[in-house]
């Protein structure tokens, strides 16, 4: 299963990183740039990924945090899409704190809790540090910074052992 706020909007995908498919200088259109939550459904062709929001990137708090854990409590394994939002990473924005966000904490909580002993796998999209410190129990952490235009599909051939860099 995937979740997090990040896995099923391409916007996420790529941080926001202003590639543009198509318009005019200001105008971001995402439409062409794969989310992490459709590259791991080609990844995993044949298979079954459930996608669950969970919770927002750095407002509110979670808002289908039980959803969430209904279906990692179902799957096999969890890939949980974490990070921060463009506007927080870009110059002249100068963080304060190198936290995660408190929704995406809660959900992170719910995640390992629903999951048991089932792996629970963290990619995190970010621009900037981030105190890893609360996801120690993750069973692993991906750090796919700001992952650019092919970097959902780079995200999960990296997560299905299709690809190595090390």
């Amino acid at each position: 299963g995937g979740c997090g706020a990040n896995a099923a909007h391409p916007n996420w995908a790529c941080l926001e990183a202003r590639f543009v498919c198509k318009g005019a200088k200001d105008e971001y259109d995402f439409s062409c740039v794969d989310s992490i939550y459709s590259a791991l459904l080609v990844a995993n062709a044949g298979g079954t990924v459930t996608y669950e929001q969970g919770s927002n990137v750095s407002t509110g708090s979670p808002v289908r945090l039980q959803a969430a854990a209904d279906a990692v409590a179902a799957a096999d394994a969890t890939v949980l899409v974490m990070g921060d939002v463009w506007a927080d990473e870009q110059e002249g924005r100068d963080r304060t704190n190198i936290s995660l966000s408190s929704p995406q904490l809660e959900l992170f909580a719910a995640v390992r809790k629903a999951a048991a002993a089932k792996p629970v796998i963290v990619v995190l999209v970010h621009g900037g540090c981030l105190d890893l410190t609360p996801l120690a129990s993750a069973s692993a952490i991906m750090d796919a910074f700001i992952p650019g235009q092919f970097g959902a599909a780079a995200v999960a051939k990296a997560l299905f052992g299709d690809t190595n860099s090390f």
